[in-house]
């Protein structure tokens, strides 16, 4: 409940409408009459001194110095108490009448005159430690008034509903006065006021009232009372009135025999409840829900998700022991077949330490926002990507998905917190074990086409949070609360077919807590935004987000890659078989004995161009050396030739070739005796390579 709350939700809207007293001869003959009408103004009054104490901002609770001054009892984040005090406040409103508050039907209570009131405000909730709302309720009934003394000076309350009042003009009286609040619709709290009220010790000093009905007005000595009341409904009461009034010396029961109207009695309820639901921010249908420890398991589940999600972020690139340090990469537990997809390399991180003494940004992203971390997280886990199995040791494997990777851990946690600078909450956990798994969906690194760069899309399976005592920071309230165990799943995003989800339960100060608390929206982030969402990580240079499952398949860079390996190694299959002197074309006497005929002849005396043509059949390349149940096939590379800047190139393996090669040229006496005129001369037709 707010301290200092707004004019329209403090005001107690108390409407009582006396039985209209009937003075026949002595007032005495009918003092049960006259105590029974006494009494319901005397009420009305007791609220209003309430009303306008509460609101008076010279000495009352709306004073800056007595709002920001309670007196505390209770450990922050558990439960307790808050008391404010106003001693001897003067409220004096001459002989106009004063507007204190109005309802929703336009109906009014005023006050004019003077009054000296000492009172207690006590709220009994949660210590949240913070000093615009040092406690939040966790009952409807949890804020009492405790007039200690007041000493009216012509007071009088007046009801524009009633042409009856009663003028307090001298002695004093002491009354508890409890108020009902409902849940507000912005927050869910119980902090909205509203006119449900119980009255209770109401106990007059010997005073003297004036009171004035339509029919009658007349001076009362009251001597003493002890009057207990409800206005609307309080606990298992509604619209009562009982207790005594002493007047004329005797003790008059209230209300009288016979009497059966209650407090008001002109009393309707549903006209009493239209009558402030049009207050601001009450929910509705009214509700006077107010334990908090629902709210406080909600909250923990969705920051618990931030916690365990950043932990793993930063898990995923620390270099020191997490999945990035040279220890863990050097180790991957591999699976499947070197070359193909379907393949698995497993990294285990074991009793990873990392430590955080004062509040560090670990990350920024896109739209600037930071987030910090701060406390103790001691890790073990496995981190598992599935692709094609390269085996290569620097990179094991190649994402073949957007997918590809599970991250799965197992925390022991020691005043841990996340900080996100777009938010105002947090969730500390003191001690407590975390444990899990994430999947992020992922996007393209342009430069190896692979799908290798995480985004924040991500889904969170069987996250645990168990044995733990936490604090829930929440705009500055901090709540503490023990976590027995919880069990949740979520999605950050888009992840298959579900986005910003939430759904599990946590068993919270032994309070089993469905979460969320809306069974029809199962929502992990309030404040979740699909665009904004994506612009906080499309920004990762050299990253393209894939816009179809198959842009991950590695498919194209690998049919890419494949096209241009496959020109290439057709290309030295073609050199080898040039140079091979063995069965190749470079076999000199193959090539001279192809120009020996007449036709060369004729062509060298006429200087005619010449087109020689040499057939290779099944020449088996790399032979003579390598594995000798497979002849010809060469274990180790072989070199086949280097060029100018000293470039090897090398064949392993086995090729044997079907091929001619034409040259047109010019016949010559020497040596080659055919010679090229362009460098287009030559042409090798390969009709099979195995």
């Amino acid at each position: 409940m707010p301290t200092n709350p707004e004019r329209s939700s403090q005001s107690l809207l108390i409407a009582v409408v006396p039985l209209l007293l009937t003075q026949i001869g002595c007032l005495s003959w009918f003092s049960d009459k006259v105590a029974t009408g006494t009494a319901r103004l005397t009420i009305r009054n007791v609220a209003a001194m309430i009303s306008a104490v509460n609101l008076d901002e010279t000495c009352g609770f709306a004073n800056n110095q007595i709002n920001e001054s309670p007196v505390i009892e209770g450990e922050v984040g558990g439960i307790g108490s808050g008391t404010w005090s106003v001693e001897n406040c003067t409220l004096d409103y001459g002989d106009v009448l004063t507007t204190l508050s109005t309802d929703c039907g336009g109906g009014e209570l005023s006050v004019k005159g003077a009054l000296t009131i000492s009172v207690e405000k006590v709220i009994h909730g949660r210590v949240t430690g913070n000093p615009e709302k040092p406690i939040i309720p966790f009952d409807s009934e949890a804020v009492t008034f405790r007039i200690t003394r007041a000493a009216p000076q012509g007071f009088v309350a007046k009801n524009s509903a009633s042409e009856s009042w009663m003028q307090m003009n001298d002695g004093t009286l002491s009354a508890n006065v409890s108020l009902k609040l409902a849940q507000a619709d912005s927050n869910g709290l119980c902090s909205v006021v509203t006119p449900n009220a119980q009255i209770t010790d109401v106990i007059y000093s010997p005073s003297e009232v004036h009171v004035h009905t339509p029919d009658n007005s007349f001076d009362l000595q009251i001597e003493s009372s002890n009057l207990t009341a409800v206005n609307g409904v309080y606990g298992e009461r509604e619209n009562y009135l009982g207790g005594t009034l002493t007047i004329f010396g005797e003790a008059e029961s209230v209300p009288m025999k016979g009497d059966d109207d209650g407090l008001d009695p002109e009393y309707d309820a549903a006209r009493f409840k239209e009558n402030y639901e049009c207050t601001n921010d009450i929910l509705l249908p009214e509700s006077h829900s107010c334990g908090l420890t629902e709210r406080i398991g909600e909250a923990v589940a969705r920051l618990g998700i931030r916690n365990f999600g950043t932990l793993v972020k930063h898990l995923s690139s620390n270099t020191d022991c997490g999945f990035e340090s040279p220890a863990v990469k050097a180790a991957p537990e591999l699976y499947g077949a070197t070359g193909y997809d379907g393949g698995q390399a497993t990294y285990t991180m074991e009793n990873c330490r990392v430590h955080f003494p004062q509040e560090t940004t670990l990350f920024t992203d896109c739209m600037g926002t930071i987030i910090s971390v701060q406390g103790t997280a001691i890790v073990s886990g496995t981190k598992v990507v599935s692709g094609y199995l390269t085996g290569d040791p620097e990179t094991p494997i190649v994402p073949s998905s957007s997918t590809p990777a599970t991250i799965s851990i197992d925390a022991e946690l020691r005043n841990f917190k996340v900080m996100d600078s777009s938010s105002l909450k947090t969730l500390t956990v003191k001690t407590g074990n975390i444990s899990g798994s994430l999947t992020p969906k992922t996007m393209i690194d342009t430069s190896t086409g692979a799908c290798s760069i995480p985004t924040s899309h991500s889904q969170f399976t069987n996250i645990q949070l168990s044995n733990a005592t936490v604090r829930l920071n929440s705009t500055g309230n901090l709540l503490d609360a023990r976590v027995k165990q919880a069990n949740l799943e979520a999605v950050n995003g888009v992840f298959k077919n579900r986005e910003n989800y939430l759904k599990g339960s946590i068993i919270i100060d032994n309070e089993a807590v469905a979460v969320p608390l809306d069974p029809t929206s199962d929502i992990l982030n309030p404040d979740y935004h699909p665009l904004a969402f994506i612009e906080s990580f499309d920004c990762a240079p050299g990253a393209i987000i894939p816009e179809t499952e198959e842009d991950c398949s590695f498919s194209a860079v690998l049919a890419q890659g494949a096209a241009r390996l496959l020109v290439k190694n057709f290309g030295v299959v073609t050199k080898t078989v040039d140079l091979d002197s063995e069965c190749g074309f470079g076999n000199t006497m193959e090539a001279l004995a192809g120009l020996i005929n007449t036709d060369v002849l004729s062509s060298y005396t006429d200087g005619s161009p010449y087109t020689a043509t040499w057939d290779v059949n099944t020449c088996n390349l790399n032979h003579g050396s390598g594995d000798s149940e497979r002849p010809g096939y060469a274990l180790e590379p072989v070199l086949v030739e280097s060029d100018c800047d000293g470039t090897n190139l090398m064949l392993r393996g086995q090729a044997t070739v079907s091929a001619v090669k034409h040259v047109r040229g010019s016949i010559v006496v020497s040596y080659p005796p055919l010679h090229p005129q362009d460098r287009q001369s030559a042409q090798v037709r390969h009709s099979e390579i195995v």
